[in-house]
């Protein structure tokens, strides 16, 4: 059973979020902004431990925006799950036979679905906060009956069992024979009866010569079996020393991980390697742990669900990025946050989830593969859905749902089968609304084309508070050089800067991504040919006139030469091509010494920068089309602490 849906209202810093869950999901975001929170709420929901000291919600854990006060909460925290099947009869006839009661069947896809809703509120009756859990039906409402012990229900939460790793995994503590993975998997060990028969004979031998090695431990042998002088007339063979376990159990439980960094370095035990080999351990732990449940269980439909917080955790960069390939590997639903663009890079760009905060709270972002409008059903819009397979309507629910973009051409279309000008303004703003979020509709052949190119930068961006996109390296390095002059450095505001010509793609693909994930960008491009096209190409993404005013700041001059050429930094210019041996003075004309920065751009751009970081130049000596992009940046990254606060 595959968790696939989280929505939680009033929890912790969560106002009210909802998840669409995949069998990786990665949380980024900066801090405080609820990532924790998600896995939290999941765990004590599916742990089935809300009435015991420590185990479920408390006073503390109720959403407010006022700082904490005695006052009770009047809203409940609530935590809905839903899980489903992801195609037809994945589920065996035993597992539906367990969940019978509260099954949801979507007939239209033919796929079954059970949703859990835990909620939380202070009972003014009992003066304490009480915590029940219900399903919700078909219909949308809590099944009315008494669950909370029955048996169908344990045998759901069988077949969903939750494990919770957080950013602070102690080895010690996971790898001693009563901790919870590490006791299972050894209890696992059975060895067969002749073969331990063997085993004891071989142990019995290793013993003897242990003991028989030293003289003095035949002496303290002697000397202890003097007790049978005071509790019994049993004979000196009665007591032993034993150097070796004595059971099978004794001997397993003694088992420990022991490493060595290279071939001619020591083996040591794992207590005594680095945090991050230690954190890597207990994950890799885990998974064999799963394996082995998934493996020991008459459950087909079994599903564990992880949730992890920081895998990364003490490990080098390229230690993170092969731990982002290895985790999408481990059985089960996981959900894990992470602070690292190392591990991200190796995370299918589908699976990320965008936590960012808003003026209404923490919101979710992802790229998503479906969108839909509420309209009423008719005949015409029927016809429509039956001939056009990326479309379909949920009759249940009265939407029309649509995997893809929506064309204008069937945007008119759609128009017309509600009125055409005559439309109803509800239906009218639902249909633009639908077109203008399916815009940023990426398909899987785009996704493939997409995430190889940008893997270079892919880590950065998704990590930043804003994007600004521009069209080679010569920007990016004058860009951060720059803004120095502002005293407005850009990494260390947040800033990730996309030379998105270098990086496979055009702007208008980083612009409808930055769209999607709810990052404010910016874009630049000369006022030439090319940076037409790049206007016309987010057009074509669904981009307003508006939008394009709003985040384009467009070169007033040709080309980037050009616009250097014309500020205060010609002399500079002419300085750097002599530096160059160039044969160029001060009598250049603006045409040749355009024509040698081209010839010679990476060389100019290099040079200009480092009179920026060395503060040889001023920020009144350059083009106002670089103070434009300043002043944008800086407001946009405003409002987004604005946001935050």
């Amino acid at each position: 059973m595959k968790l696939t849906r989280i929505h939680i209202r009033n929890f912790r810093c969560l106002r009210d979020v909802e998840l669409c869950v995949d069998p990786t999901t990665v949380l980024i975001g900066e801090n405080n902004v609820g990532k924790t929170s998600i896995l939290e709420a999941v765990r004590i929901a599916l742990s089935r431990r809300w009435g015991q000291r420590g185990g479920g919600f408390g006073e503390k854990d109720f959403f407010t925006k006022e700082p904490a006060t005695e006052s009770r909460p009047d809203e409940a925290i609530s935590v809905e799950l839903e899980f489903a099947e992801s195609e037809a009869r994945e589920w065996s006839e035993k597992t539906l036979a367990n969940m019978t009661g509260y099954l949801r069947y979507d007939a239209q896809a033919n796929l079954n679905s059970v949703c859990l809703r835990v909620k939380c509120q202070f009972d003014s009756t009992a003066g304490d906060i009480q915590t029940t859990f219900r399903f919700i039906g078909q219909d949308e409402k809590e099944v009315i009956r008494r669950v909370g012990r029955s048996a169908n229900t344990s045998r759901f939460f069988d077949h969903v069992p939750v494990f919770s790793l957080n950013a602070l995994r102690d080895s010690q503590q996971e790898f001693q024979p009563r901790a919870h993975f590490w006791r299972s998997l050894l209890r696992s060990v059975k060895v067969p009866e002749d073969e331990w028969s063997s085993i004891s004979a071989e142990i019995e031998q290793l013993n003897k010569r242990v003991l028989d090695a030293d003289p003095k431990m035949k002496s303290i042998t002697d000397k202890l079996s003097e007790i049978r002088n005071i509790v019994s007339k049993a004979s000196a063979e009665s007591l032993d020393l034993r150097a070796m376990p004595l059971n099978e159990w004794d001997l397993v439980s003694r088992a420990e991980v022991i490493l060595r960094s290279s071939n001619t370095a020591p083996w040591l035990p794992l207590a005594n390697h680095g945090q991050g080999v230690q954190s890597l351990a207990v994950i890799y732990l885990f998974q064999a742990f799963v394996d082995h449940l998934i493996g020991a269980s008459d459950k087909s439909d079994i599903t564990p669900v992880l949730l992890l917080e920081e895998p990364e955790a003490h490990l080098h960069p390229q230690a993170a990025r092969g731990l982002g390939r290895e985790v999408m590997g481990i059985a089960g639903t996981k959900i894990i946050a992470s602070h690292s663009s190392h591990f991200v890079e190796k995370i299918p760009i589908r699976a990320l989830r965008v936590l960012r905060q808003s003026a209404s709270g923490t919101v979710i972002r992802h790229l998503r593969d479906e969108f839909h409008a509420e309209l009423p059903a008719n005949d015409a819009l029927l016809d429509f859905v039956r001939e056009h397979p990326d479309y379909s309507f949920d009759t249940t629910k009265g939407y029309l749902v649509v995997r893809g973009r929506v064309e204008k051409n069937d945007l008119a279309r759609l128009r017309g089968f509600f009125g055409g000008k005559s439309i109803d303004e509800k239906n009218l703003e639902a249909l633009e609304r639908l077109y203008r979020e399916s815009q940023d509709y990426f398909s899987d052949d785009e996704i493939r084309a997409f995430e190889d190119p940008v893997r270079r930068i892919r880590g950065e961006i998704f990590f930043s508070r804003i994007w600004v996109l521009c069209e080679g390296m010569t920007e990016y390095l004058l860009l951060h050089a720059f803004l120095t002059l502002f005293d407005y450095p850009l990494d260390v505001n947040g800033v990730s800067v996309i030379d998105f010509k270098n990086s496979g793609k055009s702007a208008s693909t980083f612009a409808v991504l930055a769209r999607a994930l709810g990052f404010p960008w910016i874009m630049t491009c000369d006022g030439d040919q090319a940076g037409d096209g790049f206007i016309s190409s987010l057009k074509n993404r669904g981009f307003t006139d508006e939008d394009i005013d709003r985040n384009v700041i467009r070169n007033p001059h040709r080309n980037l030469e050009e616009s250097l050429i014309h500020s205060h930094l010609r002399s500079s210019l002419v300085e750097i091509a002599g530096e160059l041996n160039l044969s160029i003075d001060a009598s250049v004309s603006d045409e040749d010494l355009a024509e040698s920065m081209k010839r010679n751009k990476s060389e100019f751009a290099t040079r200009i920068a480092e009179r920026a970081y060395q503060k040889t130049i001023e920020k009144h000596s350059l083009p106002e089309f670089f103070t434009d992009i300043y002043e944008a940046i800086r407001r946009k990254n405003q409002g987004t602490l604005d946001a935050d606060e």
